[in-house]
């Protein structure tokens, strides 16, 4: 039977789909220093988000014949060292599609009910918790999507229920299809960073798009506006996010 290395630990209803034709393996030895440990008997890898695989990852396991990932991001798997080895790479583009839109609107309204810091306040006790609750309505406000594929048409579908105008930029879908799904086409990310309340990243992570949102782009958009990232991390520049939010810049 073929192994199976799964990155993260297998989900029990994944092992009954496999019983009888794979045989899982790992990531129970695996430490901080050493994410892939006992992969060199895979077969196949099933890939989450917490290791890179590239060359030398690669070479540990000789009978690799596929690496599959959990989502629809490949930027951990060096693609070309995957060809040149004939190792082929799959990924499931809708697997996390709605739980990350999902996601995307309970961020955006935590940070907008300030969650967090009324549930700080309520423990704490206090005297007037109600007339000091900073939090805003998003109902009449504008969500600005940076990219809408499945994800981000999902959230604008979600933010139509929320009373929310849906504006978008992406150069590589249509107006008009996006117009069927009540959603306005900006023609430039500096036009949406200026009428968006809230911002919403959902674009892969590309030489072109790292950093996406640097110093310059946070300085664009509107004062006290919400930024949320479902996407990948290095989309935005931290140090110039936590600058933002320091000085009060952003909500």
């Amino acid at each position: 039977m073929f192994r199976i290395w799964f990155e993260r630990d297998m989900p029990d209803h994944v092992a009954a789909t496999i019983a009888g034709l794979a045989t899982p393996i790992g990531p129970g030895t695996a430490t901080p220093q050493d994410l892939l440990s006992s992969v060199e008997e895979a077969d196949a890898i099933i890939a989450s988000s917490l290791a890179t695989y590239d060359g030398p990852a690669m070479d540990r396991a000789p009978h690799l014949r596929v690496i599959a990932r959990t989502g629809i991001g490949v930027d951990k798997i060096d693609l070309g060292a995957a060809t040149k080895r004939g190792i082929a790479v799959c990924n499931t583009p809708d697997a996390p599609t709605i739980s990350t839109a999902e996601h995307t609107i309970t961020l955006m309204m935590s940070v907008a009910k300030r969650v967090e810091g009324s549930q700080a306040a309520l423990r704490s006790g206090g005297r007037d918790f109600f007339g000091s609750h900073q939090g805003r309505e998003v109902a009449g406000t504008v969500l600005g999507l940076v990219g809408i594929g499945r994800i981000g048409t999902n959230v604008a579908r979600m933010a139509h229920g929320l009373s929310m105008t849906v504006i978008a930029y992406d150069p590589f879908i249509r107006a008009a299809g996006a117009a069927k799904a009540g959603i306005q086409m900006v023609d430039s990310l500096d036009r949406l960073l200026a009428d968006a309340d809230v911002v919403s990243l959902h674009v892969p992570l590309t030489s072109e798009t790292e950093y996406l949102m640097n110093a310059e782009h946070i300085a664009r958009m509107k004062p006290e506006a919400i930024l949320v990232n479902t996407a990948r991390g290095r989309l935005v520049d931290h140090d110039a996010l936590l600058a933002a939010l320091d000085s009060g810049r952003l909500f």
